[in-house]
């Protein structure tokens, strides 16, 4: 089982390595046998995720004042 992530220590509002900072505990690891047409949409599924995170990133980046390149010190 997955814990969901925990914040660590005291976290301030103009620190944004502080917030994205996450430990997780990983308790056990099952696996499953998946079929091919299962497979494919897992793929596509985390795709789709990987973009959409990276999309909104970017956005968050392109609004944060003082970031100039749009990219954070953290990346």
């Amino acid at each position: 089982m997955l814990w969901w992530p925990l914040m660590m220590g005291s976290v301030s509002d103009d620190s944004r390595v502080e917030r994205r900072r996450r430990d997780y505990v990983v308790d056990q690891i099952e696996t499953v046998p998946m079929t091919a047409e299962q497979y494919e949409q897992a793929v596509s599924a985390l795709a789709t995720l990987i973009v959409e995170w990276a999309t909104s990133r970017r956005r968050d980046n392109s609004m944060t004042p003082g970031t100039g390149s749009g990219h954070s010190d953290g990346d």
